[in-house]
């Protein structure tokens, strides 16, 4: 009679367990999940060629201190990068690659504040343009978020889109843009941004 009255005992120390034991996996799936990066590009044209016939042709120039060099459509794109995730990077990895045919002749970052520093591996000049870009962002903990303003001489009529990538394990995931923001307000709806439902209205 003894045993049998510890049956149910028995079996709630071991079905405890489990549960435990499923919990424990999940917290740990969860944390050493990929971490996601949320991502914004913005296009806004310095100056873009205007044709109205063959012999009209417009360029801006661009000096650095010696020379000057034309361009006929000149872009700056602004890439927008925020650690969405629930882990702090003391220094973190991520490449820019430029469309075929598109070319960064100057990059720019805005860091949160002077603690934050961004280092750019090989830095594009008019005079050595670049179609990929090395950066290292120190810190980069949860929440940090770093602008980079990439000058793009376009092989086209606007530049193309850009890759993103690292070799940490993240994943890159889209975020709203400037533009989509504005027309969010325009027309009263929600949208996602990352956990948040963002409501506007007119």
């Amino acid at each position: 009679m003894m045993a049998e009255a510890n049956w149910p005992v028995i079996a709630s120390l071991v079905g405890g367990g489990a549960m435990g034991a499923t919990l424990t996996a999940a917290v740990t799936s969860y944390r050493n999940r990929r971490q996601p990066i949320g991502f914004r590009v913005d296009v806004r044209s310095v100056f873009r060629q205007v044709r109205s016939d063959g012999n009209f042709s417009v360029t801006v120039g661009v000096s650095d201190g010696t020379s000057t060099l034309q361009y006929a459509n000149l872009f700056v794109v602004t890439v927008e990068l925020v650690n969405r995730g629930n882990r702090d990077f003391s220094n973190f990895q991520v490449g820019f690659t430029l469309a075929q045919g598109d070319e960064a002749i100057l990059m720019e970052t805005v860091t949160p504040d002077r603690h934050h520093i961004s280092t750019v591996k090989i830095a594009p000049v008019p005079t050595a343009t670049l179609s990929e870009i090395d950066v290292a962002l120190a810190p980069f903990n949860r929440r940090d978020s770093y602008r980079h303003e990439i000058y793009v001489v376009a092989a086209g009529s606007e530049p193309g889109a850009i890759s993103i990538g690292s070799p940490e394990a993240v994943v890159f995931k889209p975020m709203p843009t400037l533009v989509e923001l504005a027309a969010t307000a325009a027309k009263g709806v929600s949208l996602d941004f990352g956990p948040l439902k963002i409501t506007l209205s007119k």
